[in-house]
């Protein structure tokens, strides 16, 4: 079971019972209710993608911003080196 079992468990509880109380002037529905669990799970779902969008957007920009070369200084000596990616 998972978040959308429990989501779809009780949207459908509302749902099925609103039902019976459309015949019932005493009772109350929850149609609105239903339709707000699923409304405000899918908001919550696209702005989770949008955050991750970001996010995926952030980290590629820091690894571009990486430099190329460095300069090694080894006593009195200066010289600049190319960084290569796939050495450590």
């Amino acid at each position: 079971m998972n978040m959308d079992t429990l989501v779809a468990i009780g949207a459908g509880s509302a749902y099925l019972v609103s039902i019976p109380a459309l015949f019932d002037n005493r009772r109350h529905t929850y149609f609105e209710a239903a339709t707000a669990i699923i409304g405000f799970v899918q908001l919550g779902r696209y702005l989770e993608e949008l955050a991750k969008s970001k996010m995926i957007h952030d980290v590629e920009e820091l690894v571009n911003m990486q430099p190329q070369n460095a300069t090694l200084i080894k006593g009195k000596n200066e010289r600049i080196i190319s960084i290569d990616k796939g050495s450590n």
